[in-house]
């Protein structure tokens, strides 16, 4: 018994590690044999050119292919006496033409969760597979043999991480590593406290009064990539379905995110998010956003030339279905709201009016208990 190794072959589909051209793979009956002892043919295209040349290897009767943990297929062929030589299987060779060549992989420094990073390479190879480590979505499986390709890295805790790229040619496959070492992003400053302690008394006590938590409503509290799938400063287009979704009358959402340094490419530094009509099932209803240091701060936004920090218009919307924020750490946009770099930072939605004043009742909002409700949002930068 002899075994077929699939990898020698030149590849025209993909089965996980799977080189062989399946013309086809048929079932013949043999006359002389049982209905039940079928010979399975494979037809494999050992062409080293863009040309086929497909050869049948007959298989041991009642034999299958068989997928290998490393990805290889094995099959048993016929052994026949050809030329006068015992125990061969039929039209198998070493195919010719030389190994591929992996001209470039390099290795990636990257800060975690910074920024979503490109590992690229280039290779004369006709079919390419990334094979480890396992773990990483995007990665295992099929190849374009020159490309670059993002690779979501913030999940990844602090360490060096090999990724293995295996290339084809119809003489066989070679393997090449990228070390991809992710550096401990930095604790975010905790801004909240800081920033209180900064207001004037006035402004404290302005705070106070406005303060959702204070004002018998409930935090809601995630993060703008787990509930929006985008980061600020570097994805663009719709929010699906919209902001913030389904809250109780009682609730606000909290959406906590940290944006790097201006120059920490490929993140922009700076973002603007438009209210738009909603997509989807969520019902369009009026909102609030607001960006502040600080969980639920809806203090009513400011539009005078010396107004403080964060209640300028850029920070914080009308309560309305039309408006925008614009968010900038320091040294890309003065004009737009400050976003201190490496610092937790919070955009605070409401579906209520939180603007109305301390000792007036607030209003209820009108969108149906369970229903998700809301504006569109298109962020850019």
């Amino acid at each position: 018994m002899m075994f077929l190794r699939a990898a020698r072959f030149h590849m025209g589909r993909r089965l996980r590690g799977l080189l062989v051209k399946l013309a086809s793979l048929t079932f013949l009956a043999v006359a002389s044999w049982a209905a039940q002892a079928q010979q399975k043919t494979l037809y494999v295209d050992v062409s080293p050119t863009a040309t086929p040349d497909f050869r049948p290897i007959r298989m041991k009767p009642g034999t299958d292919l068989v997928v290998r943990a490393d990805g290889d297929i094995e099959a048993s062929c016929a052994l026949e006496t050809i030329n006068g030589v015992s125990n061969v299987c039929n039209n198998v060779g070493a195919p010719a033409g030389p190994l591929p060549t992996i001209f470039s992989f390099p290795n990636l420094v990257v800060a975690q969760g910074a920024s979503l990073p490109r590992l690229t390479w280039s290779t004369n190879a006709e079919v390419c597979r990334g094979i480890s480590p396992p773990t990483l979505p995007g990665w295992v499986g099929p190849l374009v043999p020159n490309n670059t390709v993002g690779l979501t890295l913030n999940t990844l805790p602090p360490g060096v991480f090999d990724f293995t790229m295996r290339c084809y040619s119809a003489a066989g496959h070679v393997d090449a590593v990228a070390q991809v070492t992710v550096q401990a992003a930095p604790s975010p400053a905790v801004s909240c406290a800081n920033y209180l302690d900064s207001l004037s008394p006035a402004d404290r006590n302005q705070f106070n009064a406005y303060q959702a938590d204070q004002r018998g409503m409930a935090k809601v509290e995630s993060t703008f990539v787990e509930r929006t799938g985008n980061m600020l400063g570097l994805s663009s287009g719709y929010i699906m379905p919209g902001l913030p979704g389904i809250l109780g009358d009682n609730q606000y959402l909290a959406l906590s995110f940290t944006m790097p340094a201006a120059g920490t490419s490929p993140n922009t530094g700076k973002f603007i998010l438009n209210f738009t009509p909603p997509l989807g099932s969520l019902v369009e209803h009026a909102v609030i956003m607001a960006i502040s240091p600080c969980p639920g701060d809806f203090r009513p936004r400011d539009t005078s030339a010396g107004a403080e920090t964060y209640k300028k218009a850029v920070c914080r919307s009308t309560y309305s279905m039309a408006s925008q924020i614009r968010g900038a750490v320091p040294g890309v946009d003065a004009s737009r709201c400050l976003i201190p770099a490496n610092t937790t930072m919070y955009l605070n939605i409401a579906l209520r009016n939180m603007y109305t004043p301390p000792g007036s009742a607030i209003p209820p909002d009108v969108c149906p208990d369970g229903t998700p409700c809301g504006v569109g949002a298109s962020l850019s930068n």
